[in-house]
């Protein structure tokens, strides 16, 4: 029985190291120690340290080795893996285009980050108290308000042709409330 070559090392070894490419502007993977209880397979994601960050990297390769002066492996992420033939497509296009393998897998791995819930949005609407003080402009906030509500902050005030500084007033008043608003 042959042994299996290097960069495919048996991952339950107590001395393996893993080789993760960093979806970074950076050419080389970095080298993180696997932790024991953990099982690791070409082309999964992981979560390690970077930096002062935990961030999320491809296992390229993985091999025997010491590694007791390397930083371990977070955890395992719950995402499909990469299949051989994408991670021999990012090396390709690196070399061919000389770019960073780092960034050629930033724009192979997309999706991931694509699963995230988006942003919410937040608008303006009236809460029924009046203002402290009413000036020309704050009733132009409050008058554009009943034509749509809720309204995002800059819609409101280019509609009533003032500064977003009075919405704020209002706001702080107690007259306006901010609340998510629809995707």
């Amino acid at each position: 029985m042959k042994a299996p070559p290097p960069d495919e090392a048996d991952a339950t070894s107590s001395s393996i190291v893993a080789d993760v490419l960093v979806p970074v502007a950076v050419d080389t993977a970095y080298s993180y120690r696997v932790p024991t209880d953990l099982r690791l397979e070409l082309g999964q994601f992981v979560a390690m340290p970077l930096g002062t960050r935990i961030a999320t990297g491809v296992v390229w390769a993985t091999r025997a080795g010491g590694g007791d002066n390397l930083k371990s492996i977070v955890e395992v992420r719950d995402w499909p893996p990469l299949r051989q033939p994408l991670r021999d497509f990012v090396d390709w296009v690196a070399r061919w285009t000389l770019a960073p393998r780092g960034s050629v897998l930033r724009m192979a791995v997309r999706a991931p980050d694509a699963t995230a819930a988006p942003m919410p949005k937040w608008g303006l609407r009236k809460t029924g108290k009046p203002p402290d003080r009413l000036t020309n402009a704050r009733t132009r906030v409050l008058a554009a308000l009943e034509a749509a509500s809720p309204m995002a902050k800059t819609a409101l005030a280019a509609m009533a042709g003032c500064g977003t500084g009075v919405i704020d007033g209002l706001v702080d008043d107690g007259a306006l409330e901010a609340v998510e608003l629809p995707p």
